[in-house]
């Protein structure tokens, strides 16, 4: 069937507890069932992928979320293909009789094997209309296009707290190019927006690294956000989360959801609102996550520039204060070394800015005392410059 099922598959972070009673794993390589065998058991995949091979009708890769085995378990019929691991994988096993275990865990259980299946017979059907197992061999769709469809704003529900976009039009839609991303958690596939790179056009760059754009702001664009479960990381995260990772962030994912019961509709493109929103949703995945903090402060001082091109100067020093925040625990981490100048300077020019210009100068002096400074020539210059402004501002603050 050459590609992989794009209906909406289970919820991983509702199955984490079910691991223990019926969790098993397949090496790469291992056939996990073969045409002819007795159908005893269908399996949830949690981890990995695995190719599913039909007779005359070609294949199909499943990945996390999805069900296989399950027509002929249900039917009670003998298997009518080879499923093989394509990866190390992890799965949870039942039968028919176990099934209602799984339907108590997740009870759109029902709904998503009736669109598997009735997606798979479709495909079958078209297939064998137009030739069979050769139909199947023809290349897949691109991922991308070259833009976006004007589309209509889907009548979905709208939270107690109103709700914001969907964005269905902006002036810069001929400079848009879109993928085709499949959620890790609730398995809904969606398009992932982002800006050409010859249609970005920098302008200014403030002393925290803001570039004023001229035109999109491709920052607006970088952290991808699932439609319809809000799941959100940055785009080379998004894709490969794993199952211990959804769980971790679900909590943090929920209380997000929950302090703000605004509908946020990311089908299509964004305005400042919605990119902020971005940015809120995939705190949850960073933090506290190995090398999270310096993905957290680079979300909440992104925060922080949206609020200053809105001009709001004290909600962007709240954002300030938490990058800051963020900013100081990555240097006080194992990954110090890699990024220990930039962090220190950006600690101490965040300081200028939340007015705590001791601070500041004590940190310009931290980044100046790290082994690669003067290897990083434009940022020495800046360091030096900002610590000599620190250094005037705090004389001029205990003159007054």
């Amino acid at each position: 069937m050459a590609v992989s099922t794009t209906s909406r598959g289970l919820d991983l972070m509702k199955l984490i507890g079910l691991r223990d009673e019926f969790g098993t794993i397949f090496k790469k390589g291992d056939v996990i069932y073969t045409a002819g065998q007795p159908a005893e058991q269908f399996y949830v995949l949690m981890r990995g992928r695995v190719q599913l091979d039909y007779p005359n009708l070609g294949s199909e890769t499943v990945g996390p979320g999805d069900v296989f085995g399950e027509v002929e378990v249900f039917a009670g019929k003998p298997r009518s293909g080879q499923a093989s691991a394509l990866d190390d994988c992890q799965a949870l096993a039942f039968t028919s009789e176990t099934a209602v275990t799984l339907a108590e865990s997740t009870p759109s259980f029902a709904l998503v094997v009736i669109r598997q299946i009735s997606q798979r017979l479709a495909h079958v059907e078209s297939l064998l209309a137009s030739g069979g197992a050769k139909a199947a061999s023809a290349p897949a769709a691109t991922a991308e296009a070259p833009q976006a469809e004007e589309p209509k704003p889907p009548a979905g529900p709208v939270g107690p707290g109103g709700q914001v976009g969907p964005v269905t039009a902006v002036d810069y839609a001929d400079k848009m190019w879109k993928k085709d991303v499949k959620c890790p958690n609730c398995r809904t596939t969606f398009h992932a927006w982002n800006i050409r790179s010859a249609a970005v056009v920098a302008g200014n760059r403030e002393s925290d690294y803001r570039i004023v754009y001229d035109g999109p702001d491709p920052n607006w664009y970088r952290v991808w956000v699932c439609p319809n479960c809000q799941l959100a990381a940055y785009d080379e995260d998004f894709a490969a989360m794993t199952s211990v990772q959804l769980a971790r962030a679900k909590p943090g994912l929920d209380e997000a959801k929950k302090a703000d019961p605004t509908t946020y509709d990311f089908t299509y493109y964004r305005d400042d609102n919605l990119a902020l929103r971005s940015y809120q949703l995939a705190i949850p995945f960073y933090d506290g996550a190995k090398g999270g903090n310096e993905k957290c402060a680079g979300l909440y001082h992104r925060m922080a520039w949206i609020e200053r091109g809105r001009g709001n100067g004290e909600q962007e020093k709240l954002w300030l204060a938490k990058a800051a925040e963020y900013y100081e625990k990555a240097f006080s981490s194992s990954d110090a070394a890699k990024q220990g100048v930039l962090w220190a300077y950006l600690i101490g020019d965040l300081s200028i800015r939340l007015g705590d210009y001791e601070k500041a100068v004590k940190w310009f002096t931290t980044a100046a005392a790290q082994p690669d400074f003067k290897a990083q020539s434009g940022l020495e210059r800046q360091t030096r410059d900002r610590w000599a402004e620190a250094n005037e501002l705090l004389r001029q603050s205990k003159a007054s």
